[in-house]
């Protein structure tokens, strides 16, 4: 929890001196282009964009700690049985490797489907349970090929960084359809989806704060 409060101290601060900078950046866009706001689809794009990266720096926060419950385990199985296990921990082997690659299609699949989809439709579901079906693989596998105390933390980064990998596929997506738009408006929703997501995520970083 220690490790994880550091974190998320230090990601307050960054993202508050980026947010100040976001909003003037924007304050002066409008300011010398004369522009009060977007068009409805722009802004919409805009919204989508920046809830996306927001998801996308949860899971970032998720994987730091995931990483760094994995390496307190990996400290204590080192002091408690030796250099023979802190070798075995580190191995994938080419079916880790598979599944893995499979966890990140599955996560970017699921992304897709809930921005059409419900939680609890029959095809996020459908998703859902081929996710829990590879991560449970991925423990077996990971159990095989490592020490057995370590292997469900190492799972538990795995299946964070392919979350993570998804949420910024998608991001890149919506991004992409920015660009489509024209200059100014282009400009414009790029300034704007900045101090959305920086928004969202001071917010979000002051939560989890307080939680810790």
């Amino acid at each position: 929890i220690r490790s994880v409060l550091e974190y998320v101290d230090g990601k307050i601060g960054e993202v508050h001196a980026d947010l100040l900078n976001a909003q003037a950046a924007l304050r002066d866009f409008k300011e010398d282009n004369l522009t009060v706001d977007l068009p409805s689809e722009a802004a919409a794009v805009v919204t989508r964009a920046a809830n996306m990266e927001n998801e996308a720096l949860k899971a970032e926060a998720t994987v730091a700690a995931a990483q760094s419950q994995l390496a307190a385990g990996r400290d204590w199985l080192g002091n408690v049985d030796g250099e023979a296990v802190e070798l075995r921990e580190t191995v994938e082997t080419q079916e880790i490797i598979d599944l893995k690659s499979r966890l990140t299609l599955l996560q970017g699949q699921r992304i897709e489907l809930l921005q059409e989809y419900t939680a609890s439709s029959p095809e996020v579901v459908s998703i859902e349970r081929q996710l829990a079906d590879v991560n449970d693989q991925l423990a077996d596998a990971a159990t095989r090929a490592m020490a057995a105390t370590v292997a469900p933390l190492q799972v538990q980064v795995w299946a964070a960084e392919a979350q993570l990998q998804a949420f910024r596929g998608a991001s890149g997506g919506i991004r992409a359809q920015m660009a489509g738009l024209p200059q100014k408006e282009y400009e414009y929703a790029l300034l704007s989806a900045e101090v959305l997501v920086l928004g969202q995520a001071y917010q979000m970083l002051n939560e989890q704060y307080q939680k810790m």
